[in-house]
């Protein structure tokens, strides 16, 4: 939930409370170089986010102009400063691989949002199936040989290097017509209330 309003936060200005600018983070504190996330950290106000109702916040969604969401590639002081801590080929950041941690295994599935890489945006593929079947695993079960049960997902990451989405770079707005977003507007749910479905109806007849 953390990342998810970070990104909010980062991505949609409006969402994001005001920070102290003098206080955002102070010179010693433990976090100022490591984490990303310790910007929103000091003193903040909420002035700017009105009712601080679901309601508000999911018509202000439905409502969203362009102008409103900032959706740019990761900036170039992010990518740098992870070259630094997590020296991996940027390239391997847009690979299809499942990250293991034990016995926890989540997929990385950057074909979702190539765009935050700078990268053209394809139709993603499906969740693979694996990731399903390994939801659920804590160690209650008894003694695991996690090497062995995780052997096939091992050598997916022992090969990463030829996992990678290829598309083409691109920065900037995407067509209308782009197979993407005609995917996208098929197959998702755009409007979160009464009011939106409405308006949209308007706007596409």
């Amino acid at each position: 939930m953390f990342i998810v309003q970070f990104w909010a936060r980062e991505h949609l200005p409006w969402i994001a409370p005001k920070v102290d600018p003098d206080k955002e983070r102070g010179p010693d504190h433990p976090l100022r170089h490591e984490a990303y996330g310790c910007r929103w950290l000091g003193e903040t106000t909420c002035d700017n986010l009105g009712a601080h109702k679901l309601e508000e916040y999911r018509r202000r969604l439905d409502h969203l102009w362009e102008a409103e969401l900032k959706f740019d590639p990761y900036p170039q002081r992010i990518v740098a400063h992870h070259v630094h801590k997590f020296p991996l080929h940027p390239g391997q950041w847009c690979t299809r691989v499942p990250l293991i941690c034990h016995h926890i295994v989540e997929w990385h599935l950057p074909d979702r949002c190539l765009r935050q890489f700078g990268r053209e945006q394809c139709i993603p593929l499906d969740v693979p199936e694996s990731q399903k079947g390994y939801h659920g695993k804590d160690g209650r079960q008894g003694p695991t040989n996690w090497p062995e049960e995780y052997k096939m997902l091992i050598c997916l990451w022992n090969v990463r290097q030829d996992q990678d989405i290829v598309t083409l770079s691109h920065v900037g707005r995407m067509g209308y017509h782009d197979p993407y977003l005609e995917t996208y507007r098929r197959q998702s749910v755009r409007y979160m209330t009464p009011e939106g479905v409405a308006d949209g109806a308007l706007v596409r007849n």
